[in-house]
């Protein structure tokens, strides 16, 4: 693979602290950034109704590939502050301690979607999303359409505490959810359940990979990596390949329910767990038998599907940008650059990567909302620059001054009623 060029970080420090993964706070950052761009995209008349989209329509960010990537960071993230099986006084901390990282931000961007939504709302909506309890009970708020994967969040959390209260291993919880994902498409059950079991593979892999990665992170090239990133997720699921293959055994679509999730998690994102999961592995510093064979068997995947493309005479543009953007990750990793101001803005988005996460989409709707909208791709550019600095803004307000401020306020609260 493009970026399979790791060495081991020499700083010797026998303290024990926090492990902290610069990689991945990279990739967490640039992942966040691409949900962003997809959206503007994929809800283009949403964001302005006077204007067709250029370059960012060919790109096709890959914000479904970002989800599924965050998926495994949280998995990962869990794993690496969980290292051993809790206790039964453990399991009150571990929920307070995730309570307070997700919902006071969660709890601020949910309202501004209410008053965004005003008057289309029913109560049970209102109720459901401001209990994390979307997609089970109502859909998300069509305002804040990122929310739909809070609620998968705040599962896998709660699925984790029997996991490692009774040591169960990783290995054996991703077959379990495999098997139920799979079944759940032929079973008369609610197709929300393989949504569900599938994602939590994904999470599962996190969990594995932080249970068995080195201490110390191995650094690697991160450019080449993001430009992987960028390009992989058209180049698999192009032509719909995967679905056509999922047709000829006969399974059935997750399409037909009413909640949006079911349309978001099917059985076709499977082909992309394991370049998740490479990609993490990667970025993590974890060592594993037969790495280099899996990293190459990974990487002529998609020149295959590439070279069948070209064979067949039909590149859409899309697939030609994500080709070029493979070309690109390939030029990258032989020729050596200071990725320092690249490092540096990614660690910044990485650390304020939730709330750009959950507050974008709002800042979204009320641009296309207001009476500026242009026509012309000179101020649409404007438009687009304007767009992404005060979602970038009110991401780090909220990670930086909101967040601090309110945990510290619950706590408080919290330890008073505790007394």
């Amino acid at each position: 693979m493009f970026f399979y060029n790791i060495y081991q970080r020499q700083e010797m420090d026998l303290r024990p602290k926090k492990i902290f993964n610069y990689n991945l706070e990279v990739l967490r950052g640039c992942a966040a950034l691409v949900v962003v761009l997809s959206h503007i995209v994929s809800h283009g008349r949403v964001f302005n109704p006077n204007i067709t989209l250029g370059v960012l329509k060919l790109m096709r960010p890959p914000a479904h590939l970002a989800v599924l990537i965050f998926f495994v960071l949280s998995g990962y993230v869990i794993g690496i502050n969980h290292k051993e099986p809790m206790a039964g006084g453990d399991i009150s901390k571990y929920f307070r301690k995730r309570f307070l990282r997700i919902y006071p931000i969660y709890f601020i961007c949910t309202a501004a979607a209410f008053l965004l939504a005003l008057p289309r709302f029913s109560w049970g909506e209102v109720i459901s999303n401001f209990t994390l309890t979307q997609n089970i009970l109502y859909p998300r708020f069509q305002e804040n359409v990122p929310a739909w994967s809070l609620n998968f969040e705040v599962l896998y959390y709660i699925l984790f505490v029997p996991v490692s209260l009774f040591a169960i291993r990783s290995g054996g919880v991703f077959i379990l959810s495999m098997v139920i994902a799979l079944a759940g498409y032929y079973l008369p059950v609610n197709p929300l359940l393989p949504g569900y079991a599938l994602g939590f593979c994904f999470w599962v892999s996190g969990l594995w990979i932080a249970r068995n990665c080195s201490e110390f992170a191995e650094k690697v090239r991160l450019l080449p990596t993001m430009f992987y990133f960028l390009a992989i997720e058209n180049i698999l699921l192009y032509n719909g390949w995967v679905t056509r293959i999922l047709s000829l055994v006969k399974v059935p679509s997750m399409m037909k329910g009413k909640f949006l999730a079911q349309e978001i998690i099917q059985l076709n994102d499977a082909i992309l767990l394991p370049f998740c999961f490479i990609i993490i592995i990667c970025l993590s510093g974890i060592t594993m038998k037969y790495k280099k064979v899996v990293f190459l068997l990974l990487q002529l995947i998609p020149l295959a599907i590439l070279a069948i493309a070209a064979r067949h005479g039909h590149l859409p543009a899309p697939l030609k940008v994500s080709a070029a953007l493979l070309v690109v990750a390939g030029i990258l990793y032989f020729v050596p650059l200071n990725e320092t101001l690249f490092v540096k803005a990614g660690l910044w988005l990485g650390s304020v990567s939730y709330g750009i996460y959950i507050c974008h989409f709002p800042i979204l709707v009320l641009f296309g909302r207001l009476p500026f909208a242009v026509g012309s791709k000179v101020g649409y550019g404007i438009e687009v620059i304007i767009y992404l600095a005060l979602t970038l803004l009110a991401g780090w307000w909220l990670e930086k001054k909101v967040h601090p401020f309110l945990k510290g306020w619950l706590e408080r609260t919290l330890m008073r009623s505790s007394k």
